[in-house]
């Protein structure tokens, strides 16, 4: 019999390989994890409205064992070679709450375990699962991953593999060899292979810098000057709201407005920097979208994302014609089509010759950071929302810095993030406030989002 973790293996359960190197998409989460001790952890949050049975949650958890996110990190023995993941040696275990929560107190429950919970790539703890029931019965489910061992797309795939050998009833069978480690020669040659790449991206570097100076068609960031990170955001605690709009409503406002699902998307999140006085509403700001760059061949990579930014002025209304935010997202599609990256993109391989240390004295430049991150995971396939035969009300995903020092000057994000998931029935979406000054707290960041969505005319609720 074949080392395989589900003795039954199908198309849907893919045996997880023994040894898969970093790839460009994983470094930014390494590097924040080694030079400024950064975890940026993600959450996937499950409400449904009755009890899940226990068994399932177990199995649920068994599966994940078995699946991409149950890795550990361990690094090279030569300079410039990647990192790699192997398989994690032991099972991460379950977590059951005994006391039940109060219902109105779903939000915290997850925003405490997302805060909380502590992942260690080094040990292989790269996820964790809990549950709890609330007072009338609902069931809340939050699995917490790193950044580091998946995205969006691949968090969700992972899930959706774990669920789909539940319910096909494969029994699990721990691997049978402990985990390999790279040669030292099988370093060397990463390293080698990556000088070249580390040279070639330094040309490319040069080239798009001058491409960019001579493409008047590039837009230009004339955005207002800000004060530093660190005085608006001292004590470095972003704020939160979630809200869950009908998918019918969602679409049909976005259809009457000239626009798409992500269009209004995109409308709603920035506005909230127009209504929160982050920003004039005449002013121009930075949204940042991240693109998914994930194909059949990336089934092995945590990170497969490229990432592209629109310059919208003024800032996003309510009942606004969407197609100016169509038009200019469809823009940045075409130049990340055609090639164009960000100068920083193509300097990644060089970082894996440099000591991290290094890279974190320089830090990331504040102004080029986006006011706004707009990250929208897409559809959620229908076996991700059923757990146990119970489907989820709502579904909805974040993430969020661990490890950021307040005394300190670097900051993790800036004005608003959020991510947007879809169902059949719903959209549900997160917001995060990073800049303390205008979101002061999760009160203020509710009330901004509720009055904004009333705008638009879109029935929410808030939680």
């Amino acid at each position: 019999m074949r080392d395989n973790p589900i003795e039954d293996n199908s198309r849907a359960f893919r045996p997880v390989p023994d040894l898969v190197r970093f790839t460009v998409g994983d470094a930014p989460w390494w590097l924040l994890y080694r030079a400024a001790g950064w975890s940026v952890v993600q959450q996937m949050v499950w409400d449904f409205p009755e009890e899940v049975n226990p068994e399932s949650l177990r199995r649920f958890n068994d599966a994940l064992c078995h699946g991409r996110l149950h890795r550990q990190l361990v690094e090279p023995r030569v300079r410039g070679a990647r990192p790699y993941w192997v398989r994690a040696p032991r099972p991460v275990p379950l977590v059951l709450d005994e006391q039940r929560i109060a219902d109105d107190a779903v939000a915290d429950w997850a925003l405490d375990e997302l805060r909380g919970v502590r992942l260690d790539p080094d040990e292989g703890r790269c996820w964790r699962l809990r549950a709890a029931v609330t007072e009338t019965g609902r069931t809340v489910v939050s699995l917490c991953t790193l950044h580091m061992v998946a995205d969006g797309k691949a968090r969700v795939a992972a899930v959706a593999e774990a669920l789909a050998a539940v319910e096909r009833g494969d029994r699990m069978i721990p691997p049978k060899v402990p985990h390999p480690v790279a040669s030292r020669s099988s370093d060397v040659v990463d390293a080698a292979r990556h000088l070249g790449a580390a040279c070639a991206g330094i040309l490319r570097a040069v080239k798009a810098d001058i491409r960019t100076v001579e493409d008047e068609r590039q837009p230009l960031d004339s955005r207002a000057p800000r004060s530093p990170l660190a005085e608006r955001a001292p004590a470095a605690t972003p704020v939160w709201t979630t809200a869950t709009v009908p998918t019918a409503d969602w679409d049909e406002v976005a259809r009457s407005h000239g626009g798409t699902a992500n269009s209004l998307y995109i409308a709603v999140v920035s506005g909230l920097l127009r209504a929160s006085g982050y920003t004039a509403p005449d002013n121009q700001i930075k949204v940042g979208i991240p693109v998914a760059a994930r194909t059949d061949e990336d089934h092995d990579r945590g990170n497969a994302v490229a990432g592209v930014s629109i310059y919208l002025s003024p800032v996003p209304a309510p009942v606004m014609d969407l197609g100016v935010i169509r038009e200019e997202c469809r823009r940045a599609y075409k130049a990340l089509a055609g090639g164009r990256r960000a100068t920083e993109v193509h300097l990644v391989p060089l970082g894996w010759f440099l000591p991290p240390s290094l890279i974190a004295k320089r830090g990331a430049p504040e102004a080029s950071y986006p006011d706004a991150m707009a990250s929208n995971i897409g559809d959620l396939p229908p076996e991700v929302c059923t757990v146990g035969g119970v489907r989820a009300s709502a579904v909805t995903v974040r993430g969020v810095p661990q490890g950021v020092d307040s005394e300190g000057r670097l900051r993790y994000g800036e004005g608003i993030h959020a991510w947007m998931a879809r169902t059949e029935t719903n959209v549900t979406f997160t917001l995060c406030g990073f800049d303390e000054q205008h979101f002061v707290d999760d009160d203020t960041l509710r009330r901004l989002l509720a009055e904004e969505l009333t705008a638009w005319g879109l029935p929410h609720r808030i939680w």
